[in-house]
């Protein structure tokens, strides 16, 4: 909700230095945390947030603040001081850092710390699982013979989730949950197959980019409408 231009001017209207007026302004409504507050603006954000329809706003602010400076506690805080706590919880629970906006340039640095992995065997799958690198793995295992058995077994008393590949013969889809299996399931881009198989932001963009071709730009459109799915 954006802080209305008419009721911050209002507020500051006793200033009367317009330029003095023109500062606290950018100073009130700006998403980047001001470095120069003093105690008249701090009287003002106490003020304003009793004013309808502004206490939200400066609330909204607050939380996007935070979140430009990597605070989940001042989020929390800034979150809680609008919503019921119910919705509070649902709203952090669905926070996700990763899917904020990326700027063109900061795909392009984030592209270059990253590589191109060759295609793991089932057995290095299962070992990434193992290690916690990696939410899934499919595993090649013929259950009608000892051996494929024993290992499926053996994969379920680790507490390991199982279910039959859907594209693969005698191969199987073994997720550290029923969650991580159902993620996979769901998974319509590189970006959702990636995070599920452990790789990193900074792997995913180098592949968005060679998929391209090269072409940064092409490939940071497809990322960002990836990423906005």
């Amino acid at each position: 909700m954006p802080v209305r231009r008419e009721q911050v001017a209002a507020a500051l209207k006793y200033l009367g230095d317009k330029a003095d007026v023109k500062r606290r302004y950018e100073r009130l409504t700006s998403l980047d945390q001001p470095q120069d507050t003093d105690a008249i603006d701090m009287a003002l954000e106490m003020g304003g947030s009793l004013v309808p329809g502004v206490g939200p706003a400066l609330a909204a602010r607050d939380f996007e603040r935070a979140r430009r400076a990597d605070d989940p506690a001042g989020m929390a805080m800034a979150g809680a001081s609008v919503l019921p706590l119910g919705k509070l919880v649902g709203a952090l629970k669905g926070y996700d850092p990763t899917m904020q906006k990326i700027t063109e340039t900061e795909f392009e640095a984030l592209a270059k710390t990253g590589k191109i992995h060759t295609a793991k065997t089932s057995k290095q799958e299962l070992e990434s699982l193992r290690k916690g690198q990696s939410e899934v793995a499919e595993v090649r295992a013929n259950a009608d013979t000892v051996e494929g058995d024993e290992l499926l077994q053996s994969l379920k008393q680790e507490g390991y989730a199982i279910e039959p590949s859907p594209i693969a013969f005698d191969s199987w889809i073994v997720g550290k949950n029923e969650k991580a299996i159902s993620k996979l399931k769901n998974a319509k881009s590189p970006i959702d197959f990636g995070r599920v198989y452990g790789y990193s932001d900074a792997d995913i963009a180098q592949f968005y980019i060679r998929r391209r071709g090269g072409d940064k730009r092409s490939a940071f459109r497809e990322y960002l409408e990836d990423l906005a799915e």
